[in-house]
């Protein structure tokens, strides 16, 4: 585990690996399952358990639970202190992009490209079907 990494353990045995990607200006999410055959080794678990997410709201939306207390702050902690870079925000739909998981205004997650801050992110040119 690295200083910006943070596991959480749930008791059917998957652990979240939850950062912050400065660089997208996003919280980062990978879901891990113990392997039956192998108590040392992790089966990666793809779909909304992997992903970037806009806010740990959205994240814990696709927990389907809360982040421990401790956890959250902690994160939120080393976000606000390695904010994205306005050279990062420059490079967005230039040089780069991310898929962003955001909460949509029904409460379901809608993946945008939309940088961060964006006014409208649930505009359709930022949706990824439109690109």
């Amino acid at each position: 585990m690295y200083e910006d990494e943070w596991t959480v353990d749930w008791e059917d045995g998957s652990d979240w690996v939850l950062s912050w990607v400065q660089d997208a200006g996003e919280f980062f999410a990978q879901r891990w399952f113990l392997d039956e055959d192998d108590d040392h080794s992790y089966l990666d678990c793809p779909g909304p358990d992997l992903g970037l997410f806009e806010s740990l709201e959205t994240l814990e939306v696709a927990m389907g639970r809360s982040i421990p207390a401790d956890v959250r702050d902690k994160i939120l902690r080393y976000s606000r202190t390695h904010p994205i870079t306005q050279d990062s925000l420059d490079a967005w739909g230039v040089s780069v992009e991310y898929e962003i998981e955001r909460l949509g205004p029904d409460g379901e997650i809608v993946a945008t490209i939309a940088p961060p801050g964006a006014e409208d992110p649930f505009a359709r040119r930022w949706l990824p079907e439109w690109m």
